[in-house]
């Protein structure tokens, strides 16, 4: 939507949530067909923070179709995109501005026209000129506010993937739980389909996760159940991504960076909850990084976790230090590493990590009935022939009858039970067995 944007009520409200639902639903089933596991963040049209509302082409840029051509040919399919707060809105409750919100939606128009998914991305630092969400000048409301136009603006556009709300808060004295649930609660007004990137504190920190980063963001509540944890590492000495110290000796370290996303990673499967690397970043001008640039992004791969590269985007110029735009036509060193993760298949069926299955319960097996046996069947004796009966001779003598011969054991049989018992007793033993 290129226009002023109004909030409409009642019956409004609900007609526009039907026209939304309609076109969200296949959203939704784009968003789970594939994952893809390492995106790009095309950045440029928030550039120049300090200086409002700025020009496109002079202080900001926005990528041209030409862009979405180019890296939809290398396999790219979905962006994040940065943009600015106070661009969008230079008053905090106004219309949005026509000129900035309709080169997001022309942003749109173009990845969809090359088959590619955005994630909208508030990159303001939880500030708006320089005053925190949640402060006085700036209450959560105001942040409320513009995550719902971005919601009226965009939520049914079809190129859309996901919302990152609020990109790498600091500094917020507590807050960050309730600038995450204002901005979740101004979208869900209008748009309950798409993912919504939650970051945490200390510029969500991967490495900082477990420690401060998380700190209360299991309290932050999406009724749509659609939450993404998004967390951010760089691999230099500081996690800056400023790389400025030629001895850094995580360059010499190829777990380097498995080793700054691993709390993040354990995080999300201690809690149950899925997350996505929104930005890492290696130099262009060193390979000795490009090792542990590969076995972070093998171990997320493993966990189904995808990454946004940073970055590409056509304000960074030849020099900068983390730029993956090609030079002249040829490519930088790190798409080699990149291109491995864009172009081979893997078995992720949805955003990770996945909780183990239980494994389940074994069937009980009904105990078999007794089964009656067959009574035998008498087998037929034959018929002895008749003998000759023998010409009786004299009568014999009488004998006197011999004594009886005392019984050496007797077998006597007794049903103690519903199975049979038998016992054979002699003189000495008694023996017995059952069935």
């Amino acid at each position: 939507m290129k226009g002023a944007i109004l909030k409409p009520r009642g019956f409004a409200v609900a007609a526009i949530k039907v026209v939304l639902a309609a076109g969200l639903l296949s959203a939704l089933s784009t968003a789970e067909a594939g994952i893809d596991l390492v995106s790009l963040n095309m950045s440029g049209a928030s550039f120049a923070a300090e200086v409002l509302p700025g020009a496109n082409g002079v202080n900001y840029i926005f990528p041209t179709e030409q862009y979405f051509k180019a890296w939809s040919a290398k396999g790219i399919k979905t962006i994040r995109f940065p943009i600015l707060w106070e661009r969008l809105q230079k008053t905090t409750y106004a219309s949005f501005d026509p000129t900035y919100a309709g080169l997001v939606t022309q942003t749109l128009d173009y990845a969809h026209k090359y088959n590619m998914r955005v994630i909208l991305d508030l990159h303001n630092f939880a500030r708006y000129k320089n005053q925190l969400i949640g402060s006085r000048n700036v209450p959560l409301d105001a942040f409320r506010d513009v995550t719902y136009r971005m919601a009226m603006a965009w939520g049914s556009h079809p190129a859309l993937f996901a919302y990152d709300v609020m990109n790498e808060p600091y500094a917020t004295s507590g807050k960050v739980a309730s600038i995450m649930q204002a901005g979740i609660d101004g979208i869900r007004r209008i748009d309950n389909t798409h993912y919504i990137l939650v970051e945490g504190e200390n510029f969500s920190s991967a490495w900082l996760w477990s420690s401060s980063s998380s700190a209360g963001l299991l309290s932050v509540k999406d009724p749509a159940d659609k939450i993404l944890y998004s967390a951010h590492t760089y691999l230099d000495d500081n996690n800056s991504g400023t790389y400025t110290n030629p001895r850094d000796a995580g360059m010499n370290d190829p777990m380097v960076g498995v080793n700054r996303v691993r709390p993040f990673v354990e995080w999300l499967k201690a809690n149950n909850k899925k997350g996505y690397l929104g930005e890492i970043g290696v130099p262009n001008n060193n390979p000795a990084w490009l090792p542990a640039l590969d076995n972070t992004l093998k171990y997320l791969a493993e966990n189904c976790i995808p990454a946004s590269v940073w970055a590409a985007g056509p304000g960074w110029g030849d020099d900068y230090v983390l730029s993956v735009e090609p030079v002249d036509g040829k490519d930088r060193i790190q798409w080699p590493i990149l291109r491995k993760y864009v172009e081979t298949s893997n078995s992720c069926v949805s955003i990770g990590p996945q909780k183990a299955a239980s494994p389940a319960p074994p069937v009980p097996q009904p105990k078999p009935e007794p089964q009656p046996q067959p009574k035998p069947v008498p087998i037929p004796q034959p018929v002895p022939a008749p003998q000759p009966q023998p010409v009786p001779g004299p009568a014999p003598v009488p004998q006197p009858a011999p004594a009886p011969l005392p019984k050496p054991f007797v077998c006597q049989f007794a049903l103690t039970s519903w199975l049979p018992i038998c016992q054979v007793k002699t003189n000495t033993h008694a023996y017995w067995w059952h069935w």
